[in-house]
């Protein structure tokens, strides 16, 4: 029972404290003056941890370069090869920009493009007016939302009494001689 206060008895565990339990001990000043001394005989020794020799051709401040590493060699080709760096598809077309820029009249200010106004296609407007709704009150062709009076098809703008041009879309509407009338209006006409 770990909450009461009778005397440890003899099946109690213990804690067994060793140098790897205990952080400080870890770290301390013994611990790490051991440390750099492997490592420094290491290097006098000149070995590295795999057992290559190492090149010591170099100053002592400087880095010390393994010429067996794969990744030394890997970069060794990179440069040998002498490929211009890939480049981004965006930066290519800018490139190409540039040089046909260049190519150019001189005369002309840089980053300016010759633009042309957009080019209709008559087929295809003529194939799509003839499914498009027509407006009964202006005769256009009806493109986005639009209200339905019995036989007569409007878009919302259309939807004006014929005499004020009041909206009528809070309001309702009468029909008087196939023009549209706010309540008011379809009374005194």
């Amino acid at each position: 029972m770990p909450f009461t206060s009778s005397p440890a008895s003899s099946t109690a565990h213990r804690v067994i404290k060793n140098q790897y339990n205990n952080p400080a001990a870890l770290y301390s000043s013994e611990n790490i003056s051991s440390f750099n001394s492997t490592v420094e005989s290491d290097y006098i020794s000149g070995e590295e941890a795999n057992g290559r020799p190492l090149d010591h051709s170099q100053h002592s401040g400087s880095l010390i370069i393994d010429k067996e590493s794969e990744v030394y060699k890997m970069f060794q080709e990179k440069q040998e090869l002498n490929e211009p760096p890939k480049q981004s598809t965006s930066f290519l077309v800018l490139q190409e920009i540039l040089e046909s820029e260049e190519k150019r009249d001189p005369n002309k200010p840089s980053g300016f493009r010759s633009v042309n106004a957009p080019v209709t296609k008559v087929a295809a407007s003529v194939g799509n007016a003839q499914k498009l709704p027509i407006c009964d009150k202006c005769g256009s062709g009806i493109v986005a939302v639009f209200v339905k009076l019995q036989n007569h098809l409007c878009q919302p703008e259309c939807y004006v009494c014929t005499d004020y041009s009041t909206n009528l879309k809070q309001k309702g509407h009468f029909f008087v001689e196939d023009q549209i009338y706010c309540e008011k209006h379809a009374h005194t006409t």
